[in-house]
């Protein structure tokens, strides 16, 4: 039994990824990388670090905020965005990493995630499916980092 208990407790540990640390974007870059989606802007420091989208990946793959179940009002779209924005924080302190309320694609109230990449470009995630995309043109309602 000890050997079968230390392989359930080893598959079930979150592996720690190696963070790959990206350029510097000050407060002041953030604002002007948002302006474009939004006039509600809320900043919660005076400098970040670009998150490099690959290692995002990695720790993507490995978080488990995707493979919680939606449930209406317990645990919905702002629970899983600000789920992974805290577990991104905590593997990554620096790291430019935000929430974005607005409407998606549908024209349906929505909460989502975006970062800052290596280029110095906004990018979206959704983390109810780990998918990372380019912004949309719509404007959003508030964006906080």
């Amino acid at each position: 039994m000890g050997l079968i208990n230390w392989l359930i407790n080893l598959l079930r540990k979150e592996q720690t990824i190696p963070i790959i640390h990206g350029k510097e974007v000050t407060s002041k870059e953030v604002i002007e990388l948002l302006t474009p989606f939004t006039d509600r802007q809320w900043i919660s420091d005076g400098v970040f670090e670009c998150i490099i989208t690959s290692n995002l990946r990695t720790f993507l793959i490995n978080d488990r905020v995707s493979k919680r179940i939606y449930k209406q009002e317990s645990f919905d779209c702002d629970d899983y965005s600000y789920s992974l924005m805290g577990n991104i924080t905590q593997w990554y302190p620096e790291g430019s990493i935000g929430i974005i309320w607005g409407l998606n694609k549908y024209g349906e109230p929505h909460a989502w995630n975006f970062f800052i990449n290596e280029d110095k470009q906004i990018m979206f995630i959704e983390p109810q499916n780990d998918m990372i995309f380019s912004p949309t043109t719509e404007r959003t309602w508030v964006m906080i980092i």
